[in-house]
């Protein structure tokens, strides 16, 4: 391992250990204070993860509806724009023929 390539980060990595330490001693003080008892502990945090997760999991599912509704305003706009060509094509076609008939008539 080279430790002088991650000297310089030593501090952060200390302050994060010590971080996560101090994170996960309030956590047990307050299962504590909930009177969890420590072999349902693993399943409270296991709960709390799975609801998070489950959440985790509906934003990501709104997100995607979200680009979902994105794409097809997109669409629509884009299909009027068509529509819009595709009448002004069949307005103008009748005109131009009627113009091409006067002019070949001369």
């Amino acid at each position: 391992m080279d430790y002088l390539a991650i000297a310089p980060f030593i501090n952060q990595l200390r302050e994060l250990h010590n971080l996560f330490d101090d994170i996960q001693k309030k956590i047990q003080k307050r299962l504590l204070i909930l009177k969890i008892k420590t072999n349902e502990q693993t399943e409270f945090l296991q709960n709390i993860f799975d609801i998070l997760h489950e959440n985790e999991q509906h934003h990501l599912i709104i997100n995607q509806i979200n680009q979902n509704e994105f794409h097809i305003e997109i669409q629509d706009k884009q299909i009027e724009h068509l529509s819009s060509i595709i009448f002004r094509y069949q307005y103008s076609t009748p005109c131009i023929e009627s113009n091409q008939t006067k002019l070949s008539s001369r």
